[in-house]
């Protein structure tokens, strides 16, 4: 996509031409039993808007690959949340399972 058609469309045209992009990152990240993949791509289209709003055409990137590392980033962010509340969860049950 040039600067100048990036600049012509708005939001929702470029979430709807980038969500197969979303999906495919999504994907790549294999939610398990634990997690929702609903959950990943959430953070991923979260992560699309992001870099929609923080693109500059400018700097001569192409606005797949500057979407594609914030869709990345937002998805990681995500997976360390459920990461981490799912440790938590995990000790919480263990220590209840040992009072019982």
């Amino acid at each position: 996509m040039s600067a100048c058609d990036f600049l012509e469309k708005n939001e929702s045209e470029i979430v709807k031409e980038y969500a197969p992009l979303v999906i495919s990152q999504a994907l790549k990240f294999r939610p398990n039993k634990l997690t929702n993949f609903d959950d990943y791509m959430q953070a991923g289209y979260i992560g699309l808007l992001r870099a929609i709003r923080k693109y500059d055409p400018t700097r001569n990137t192409k606005f797949s690959t500057f979407s594609v590392i914030c869709i990345r980033r937002q998805i990681l962010k995500e997976c360390n949340k459920l990461h981490s509340f799912n440790i938590c969860l995990l000790h919480i049950l263990c220590y209840l399972y040992k009072k019982a």
